[in-house]
């Protein structure tokens, strides 16, 4: 599980909460979309 460690290093150099929580929502829809492709293909 080293997704865990690379976001929260990821998470220091946002400025703000609103970068990382944007960030993290963007990660999940992304990943979200990419395993919608494998299921339609």
């Amino acid at each position: 599980m080293n997704n865990g460690v690379e976001a929260q290093e990821e998470d220091q150099n946002h400025s703000t909460t609103e970068e990382i929580e944007l960030d993290r929502i963007q990660k999940v829809h992304t990943a979200l979309l990419n395993e919608m492709n494998h299921v339609s293909t």
